[in-house]
């Protein structure tokens, strides 16, 4: 977060992704809605060792969707 923040602060101004976050917005809803569920499907795909492509993309966010409830608990 110390890397980007001053970044993502100047392009929330004018960049629709950073802006658009949501009502927690800033540095930390970006880390929340795009890093953090990124990193884990980047997590998830290197722990079953599928390959960076588009099928095993939709694979991981299978396996997300379906251990979601386990997370919760």
């Amino acid at each position: 977060m110390a890397a980007f923040s001053r970044t993502l602060r100047r392009l929330a101004v004018s960049d629709k992704l950073v802006s658009a976050i949501g009502v927690s917005g800033g540095v930390s809803g970006y880390v929340q809605a795009v890093l953090v569920p990124e990193l884990a499907m980047s997590l998830v795909k290197e722990d079953l060792r599928l390959a960076d492509d588009d099928d095993d993309d939709v694979r991981a966010r299978e396996v997300l969707a379906e251990s979601a409830e386990v997370g919760e608990l």
